[in-house]
């Protein structure tokens, strides 16, 4: 599995210990090229960075507090304006600290929402306004559509192709490398997930994708 991740780029939450530091080593050690470490420990964070560097990963250490939109907005901000670019974006971090129905306040509350719901979201929009607008799969049923319903031509696939994110269109060989993974042993106990695999970021727009067909082309 060497090399999976070469020339890739990623931001990584909570990476300066546990499953973030655990997560970007990996990738690393599989070729990745740049790494975005945050978190709160400067002094973790920079050992990290010292880890991935020796892997021969770029690494840069961003300090953050993910209750501070501020800071969430200069983490996209530092990934962007290194490595103009963010493949992989792993929310590792996360409060776990405990509270109760009779003792928790609001601020609590509050900032636990804000940890493990805001930042994650707010991260998500902030890397798809990097990396957007997405596709859909290249398949022979794909292409009859496109030719039957939308005048594509012999070209329509290079066309689509060409204003990827990735750069192409989604191939029926990678998809199925993916249900592998999820139907062998390797997947652990996932189970009853969703898999969201698609270059499309949901609630990023419309985005230039062929439109249904309508009742009266299938009838």
């Amino acid at each position: 599995m060497a090399g999976r991740f070469e020339g890739r780029v990623a931001l990584v939450t909570g990476s300066t210990q546990g499953l973030g530091r655990a997560l970007l080593l990996q990738l690393a050690d599989e070729g990745l090229a740049g790494a975005v470490v945050t978190g709160r420990n400067a002094e973790r964070g920079a050992a990290v960075c010292d880890e991935l560097s020796a892997l021969g990963c770029e690494a840069i250490f961003v300090a953050a507090e993910l209750d501070s939109v501020d800071d969430i907005d200069a983490l996209v901000a530092a990934a962007d304006d290194r490595f103009g670019r963010v493949d992989h974006l792993a929310n590792c971090a996360a409060v776990t600290d405990r509270g109760d129905v009779w003792t928790t306040t609001a601020d609590f509350w509050d900032w636990m929402m804000a940890v493990n719901v805001r930042a994650p979201f707010l991260l998500i929009q902030g890397v798809a306004r990097i990396a957007r607008n997405p596709g859909w799969m290249d398949t022979p049923g794909e292409d009859l559509i496109q030719r039957k319903y939308h005048d594509g031509g012999d070209d329509w696939l290079e066309r689509a192709e060409a204003e990827r994110p990735f750069g192409r269109l989604i191939k029926t060989d990678e998809l199925a490398r993916t249900l592998a993974f999820v139907l062998s042993d390797d997947a652990g106990m996932m189970t009853g997930s969703i898999i969201d695999y698609d270059q499309t970021v949901l609630g990023t727009g419309s985005g230039e994708v062929p439109p249904p067909r309508r009742q009266e082309d299938i009838g």
